[in-house]
């Protein structure tokens, strides 16, 4: 896509991935303020071009659309969400949310991604996670106010029940709901998907991750946890190549350079593990499981003095995000027990990454004659 002052030049190609061959190709030359009308043309088009004969519902022709400049400001805030480790950039990414707000007041999805921005602070050990969780809440309901069938806000209250709450049921209850509507987007089916993976239901995990990287490709966010989701299902080269890939298209994207790392640890891969343990503590050293990866993987490669000094970085065990830190360091060791020790210290901090982690990188923890005890505790199904 070329942009000239108001006006836009978008180019769009439909290759088949098997043979290279171009099935269809166009040219659009728009105002920019007709950007939304050329999505949905181009959409069009491809459906016409690959004879697809829908059989769901169309999608709701009346969608909200925002204006352009509260449009363009949220675009900006997911791309500035992306940059996690870096704390300018994750400022910027509230204040361009809490822009595209002002600018259109009405525009419901906006609401909804400041209150997934808020879901972060929590996730991510950033800053107290009840006043976050409050937070979101009340940007939830907003957006539901202004939208009551958004699906993105659904997910949202799906997610604090089963993650902040551990009431599985109701938060299976609220999903249904999200995924009922006619048009569910990446963000609903990556909170799902999170769901599905600490129920025990990593392979239809996979195929809702599927569908979010289906419809936006360019969001390294949704192939990381497509990654989980395959590795979840006991496909681990799949998510291994899915992580490798996102490593080459983001070299930056600190998630996703430390989930690479911890896989290859997995594989026995030290090497490897090294060099992208690295990275992801180079983009984000203030995060503690970013710290403790590269000082678990420089334990086993023989460098304990460094890594010692690494795991007196992380601070105080009541510190959120530590006793995760703390866990997976043990787990690099190959000590389930003492991770185990640190996973009743993250139940306590309501950590979200304690319930679905086990059925990903944190697989050990399942043959731990004291995971039945973990699993009573957050009130997962499996116990």
């Amino acid at each position: 896509m070329r942009r000239a002052g108001t006006r836009i030049r978008v180019t769009a190609q439909l290759i088949n991935a098997a043979d290279g061959y171009h099935l269809w190709s166009e040219r659009y030359d728009r105002e920019l303020a007709d950007v939304f009308a050329v999505q949905d043309e181009i959409a069009a088009a491809i459906a016409r071009a690959l004879e697809i004969k829908l059989t769901l519902k169309p999608a709701t022709p009346d969608r909200y659309k925002p204006n352009l400049p509260a449009y363009e400001a949220y675009l900006m805030a997911r791309r500035h969400a992306t940059l996690i480790g870096r704390e300018v950039s994750w400022e910027r990414a509230r204040e361009s949310y809490e822009r595209a707000i002002a600018l259109d007041p009405q525009f419901a999805l906006a609401y909804a991604a400041l209150a997934t921005h808020y879901l972060g602070i929590w996730v991510l050990g950033l800053g107290s996670p009840l006043e976050a969780i409050r937070e979101a809440q009340v940007l939830t309901q907003r957006a539901l106010d202004l939208n009551p069938s958004l699906p993105e806000a659904h997910s949202i209250l799906a997610f604090v029940r089963a993650e902040w709450d551990c009431e599985w049921e109701e938060a299976g209850r609220h999903f249904a709901l999200a995924m009922a509507q006619e048009s569910v987007g990446p963000e609903a089916r990556q909170r799902y998907a999170v769901y599905l993976i600490a129920v025990g239901r990593p392979h239809d995990a996979v195929a809702q991750m599927r569908r979010a990287v289906e419809e936006d490709p360019l969001y390294p966010r949704y192939r990381l946890f497509l990654a989980a989701s395959f590795w979840a299902a006991g496909d681990p080269e799949a998510a291994g190549r899915e992580l490798r890939y996102l490593s080459e298209f983001d070299q930056n994207y600190p998630s996703g350079l430390w989930l690479l790392a911890v896989y290859h640890a997995s594989q026995g891969e030290w090497g490897d593990a090294l060099r992208f343990a690295e990275r992801a503590h180079a983009q984000a050293p203030q995060i503690p499981l970013f710290s403790a990866t590269l000082a678990g993987v420089l334990a086993r490669t023989g460098d304990a003095r460094r890594a010692e000094m690494l795991l007196g970085t992380l601070g105080p065990p009541e510190t959120l995000g530590v006793p995760r830190a703390r866990a997976l360091f043990h787990l690099m060791q190959g000590d389930a027990e003492q991770a185990a020790m640190w996973w009743e210290k993250m139940i306590d901090q309501r950590d979200y990454l304690a319930t679905g982690a086990p059925r990903v990188w944190a697989k050990a923890l399942l043959s731990s004659p004291r995971w039945p005890a973990l699993a009573k505790r957050m009130n997962l199904p499996s116990a």
